[in-house]
């Protein structure tokens, strides 16, 4: 993985499951009891390394806008944004998968409260990058091409 990817999710992040971060939030949040989260753990493992997979997609992107600012193509803007809502398209069918896996192994009120978490969570990675990045300005805008 790209260095500059993984120093950005770094920072952005609030912390992983072996570091007691967003995994003991989730954990303490949805209130498991012992088989519960024998079950939920291993599906939460995998949907959180899909997830990454796909928020790295959307760093990727944020990185290239970086790289090209202020004056971005209009062609190349519109091929990223074409690129994160397929990644956002992606995250959602992630987050149906995992839900309705999540579902058959704790009750649905406790599936509400992780996703609540989850997002909460997840909001708080995408501030971080959002926040550093400068918002592309119309007048900086590389003019679009008249056909």
């Amino acid at each position: 993985m790209d260095t500059r990817i993984a120093l950005t999710r770094a920072d952005a992040a609030t912390g992983g499951i072996a570091d007691g971060g967003d995994g003991a939030a989730k954990g303490a949040a949805i209130g498991a009891v012992q088989h519960e989260s024998e079950e939920f753990w291993p599906i939460y493992r995998a949907y959180r390394s899909e997830v990454d997979k796909a928020t790295d997609q959307v760093v990727e992107l944020v990185l290239e806008y970086a790289d090209q600012y202020p004056v971005i193509p209009e062609e190349k803007a519109r091929e990223m944004l074409e690129q994160y809502l397929k990644v956002e398209a992606r995250l959602v069918k992630l987050k149906e998968k995992y839900l309705k896996k999540i579902g058959k192994v704790i009750p649905a009120p406790k599936v509400f409260r992780f996703a609540q978490v989850d997002n909460r969570l997840d909001l708080a990675t995408r501030v971080g990058i959002a926040s550093a990045l400068p918002i592309l300005g119309t007048d900086k805008a590389a003019p679009a091409k008249q056909n």
